[in-house]
């Protein structure tokens, strides 16, 4: 195994680490690798711990690589709110007509805070489409 993989490896697994600060700086780690990492995060992504599909989640949105869509769009289901808005905003920085349809459903989303970031990750895509139908849901007094 090459030193790259075994640092990628290694910084999946501290994704679990119980200190904060060593899961988040994982991420960070996993993000600036780039493209190498896009794999291994993706398959993370069905964790059952919710701190580490987050986390991957956010790694991918930065990576910004399309490969991640039809995964992250999946994810978009995850039980936990937090997942899902940090999927969200993976998603808004991935864009395309896929993210934004995937984006559009998550505007009644159960969480606030998920359609908070389903908005403001649609405004970054800039898609006419999800513009038009901002414009609607903000006359919608619920």
């Amino acid at each position: 195994m090459d030193d790259l993989a075994a640092q990628i490896r290694d910084l999946i697994v501290d994704l679990r680490n119980d200190d904060e600060n060593i899961r988040w700086a994982s991420a960070f780690a996993l993000a600036r690798i780039g493209e190498p990492a896009v794999q291994p995060l993706i398959g993370v992504l069905g964790h059952n711990e919710s701190v580490v599909r987050l986390r991957a989640a956010w790694a991918l949105g930065q990576i910004g690589d399309q490969r991640a869509i039809d995964r992250l769009i999946f994810a978009l289901r995850d039980g936990d709110w937090s997942v899902r808005m940090r999927v969200v905003d993976a998603l808004g920085r991935l864009g395309g007509k896929t993210v934004v349809d995937a984006l559009l459903g998550m505007l009644h989303d159960e969480n606030p805070d998920v359609r908070r970031h389903a908005i403001g990750a649609l405004g970054k895509i800039r898609d006419p489409v999800s513009a038009e139908r901002l414009g609607f849901l903000l006359k919608d007094r619920n």
